[in-house]
């Protein structure tokens, strides 16, 4: 089944595979093979060959490690924020409701709208044995990357707590600062003592942003994983309703 656009499949010579070149492209291809399956039954799994199956899982290996960068970014920040340690539109997020909302959406707006439309996609489409070969597939490299994602976002803030950011070694540094002679006379006393107490309250929001982007991980893990359990127990009642009919 080939594909104008670049897609998967195998064209018509049956020699050749081409691999999907991201998500869409991948979620189009199985689109397609949902349709064809809806109108002709379903489409023998050998015409998914293994080299188009690690490509989708490729496909999702990549997206579950790029999908977490901007929830792993935005949550220190958010936290930060919300701490009246950062200014969101020139004052503290406690000023405003409007400001608590924007801070808090800007975190989770993305993760969370990206989980639901991929749960719409697999759950609708995942009737068939080659569809659900293939979003089997593509789910299982999601999960695989935004796991190791997770392993490594959790591993970096709390490495950050308790070997980076030590209160000894922010102090060090902050004398090393001023005793440099590019920088000598910018601060006075008072601005270095803010400066100081401001990385240690930074600090202590590792650890609860750490657990933060876990929680919200493993709650997009769980919603794939019952995208899956949806779309098996769709196919089940669509073909026990097919069999009633023959």
């Amino acid at each position: 089944m080939a594909n104008k656009d670049g897609g998967l499949l195998v064209v018509p010579d049956g020699n050749k595979t081409i691999k999907p070149r991201g998500l869409i492209t991948a979620i189009s291809e199985i689109e397609s093979m949902f349709s064809v399956a809806e109108m002709n039954g379903n489409i023998p799994e050998a015409a998914l060959p293994l080299a188009a199956t690690l490509a989708f899982f490729e496909v999702g290996f990549k997206t579950g490690l790029l999908n977490g960068i901007v929830l792993t970014i935005m949550t220190p920040l958010m936290m930060a924020a919300e701490r009246d340690l950062l200014l969101i539109f020139g004052e503290h997020a406690s000023a405003s409701l409007f400001n608590q909302f924007f801070m808090i959406s800007l975190s989770l707006a993305f993760p969370v709208c990206y989980a639901m439309f991929l749960f719409r996609t697999f759950s609708r489409c995942y009737a068939g044995t080659i569809t659900g070969k293939a979003i089997n597939n593509l789910i299982g490299g999601i999960l695989t990357g935004l796991t190791i994602k997770t392993v490594i976002a959790t591993f970096f803030f709390h490495w950050l707590y308790f070997r980076l950011l030590l209160p000894e070694r922010i102090s060090s540094w902050m004398v090393g600062i001023r005793d440099h002679k590019c920088l000598f006379g910018c601060f006075n006393d008072t601005d270095w003592s803010t400066k100081y107490t401001w990385m240690l309250e930074f600090r202590e929001i590792l650890i609860p942003a750490a657990w933060f982007v876990a929680t919200v991980n493993l709650f997009f893990i769980a919603l794939m994983l019952y995208s899956m359990y949806q779309g098996r127990i769709q196919t089940c009642r669509r073909a026990e309703f097919l069999r009633e009919w023959e």
